[in-house]
């Protein structure tokens, strides 16, 4: 029994004695607070951040593993005069901060958690006097491994893996709004696999680089969706397809939103488009497929301006179809010049005679030389650009 008294004699003798060294080498660059000014010291807005946010205390496992209870002894707060930043917690023989302690620096700034020879360590929670805040893992004094993000200023609530400060792993983001994105960051930056959904449902989900969409699907809320590239400002460009309707979907080029190059077009089961684009409508030369009709032609700007069906040229849908005595007609002479087109010169001067006849007939009811004409059958939907 003795023995053990005695033991805890020396051990109180010791403890003494370092912190007796402690005091005499800390005063000289500090000095002890009171509580009540250590209290008065935390900031309204930080006090009032802490008292919506769970405790945070040295029983948590991260903080325990760093508490030596032979080598770390608690002090009361002290204020520093080359730094005025406060502290109160534990220290180390070598007079460093070690174990659970909280520290206020002159900003305001206030940290409470664990500590490794004066670097901050384990666990802890970082609450800066602009509203934001850090809780979770630390490695020598660099936010590392998984925690939670507050920012006040853009109001949203990350969660996940953290390197070197920043966003950087498997991680997600909550906005106010409800907006969500949840996926893979590199460096603060959204990087490679994620989804990004938004308040009203419409979603993105692929590849993202540098924050925005690079590769993949946006879906709407009126069900319209998109797979395919995007440009670095989060536009419609590149190879992808833009679909309405089962039926209507457009599969091909875009730029800047809008269908721009090659594509093809389908409004319909048996309907499409097959040919250039520019700005959204047919621009050059295209295929029309439509009610069971093949037309090749040229487009202007949405209209056909050349163009032919079968043997047949193509006229505007506006003009008097002719009468079926007259197509006959002209149908057998269509027949006729061609069985005598080779090396037959008789036969090919009759021919000409009656071309020629009919042949302000013949230009009137080409396209070429006719206003353009707009396909009806091609409905007018546009891609809307993203909000």
């Amino acid at each position: 029994m003795s023995n053990n008294n005695e033991e805890k004699s020396n051990k109180k003798n010791t403890n003494d004695e370092i912190i007796k060294k402690f005091d005499e080498f800390i005063l000289q660059n500090a000095k002890y607070m009171t509580e009540t000014d250590y209290n008065n010291s935390t900031k309204t807005e930080i006090f009032e951040i802490e008292q919506k946010l769970e405790p945070i205390n040295k029983d948590n496992e991260k903080i325990s593993n760093l508490i030596d209870k032979y080598n770390n002894f608690d002090r009361p707060p002290l204020l520093f005069n080359n730094t005025n930043f406060i502290y109160k917690g534990m220290w180390n023989v070598s007079a460093q901060k070690e174990g659970f302690g909280t520290l206020i620096d002159k900003d305001g700034n206030k940290y409470i958690g664990g500590w490794k020879e004066d670097k901050i360590c384990g666990y802890g929670r970082l609450i800066s006097k602009d509203g934001d805040y850090y809780e979770g893992e630390w490695k020598n004094g660099i936010i590392e491994g998984n925690g939670k993000f507050y920012s006040n200023s853009e109001k949203y609530t990350y969660t996940g893996n953290f390197k070197n400060f920043k966003f950087h792993g498997k991680g997600k983001i909550v906005y106010e709004n409800n907006m969500v994105y949840e996926g893979n960051f590199e460096n603060g930056y959204k990087m490679g696999e994620g989804k990004l959904t938004f308040e009203d449902g419409s979603y993105y989900e692929g590849t993202f680089k540098l924050n925005n969409y690079s590769e993949g699907k946006f879906k709407w809320k009126d069900g319209r969706h998109y797979s395919g590239k995007f440009d670095k400002n989060n536009n419609i460009d590149g190879e992808g397809k833009f679909t309405w309707d089962k039926n209507i979907y457009y599969k091909g080029e875009y730029k800047n939103n809008m269908r721009n190059g090659k594509g093809v077009y389908h409004f319909g089961e048996k309907n499409k488009l097959d040919g250039n684009w520019k700005n959204n409508l047919p621009h050059g030369e295209g295929v029309l497929f439509c009610e069971n009709k093949k037309t090749e032609g040229e487009f202007r700007y949405g209209k056909l301006i050349k163009g032919y069906n079968a043997d047949e040229e193509i006229s505007s849908p506006k003009k008097k179809r002719k009468s079926k005595k007259n197509t006959d007609d002209d149908n057998n002479q269509k027949h006729k010049h061609h069985k005598h087109s080779h090396g037959h010169k008789s036969s090919d001067k009759k021919v000409k005679k009656k071309d020629d006849k009919n042949k302000s007939k013949g230009n009137e009811s080409s396209g070429a030389n006719k206003k353009p004409v707009e396909i009806d059958c091609i409905p007018g939907i546009c891609v809307k650009k993203m909000k």
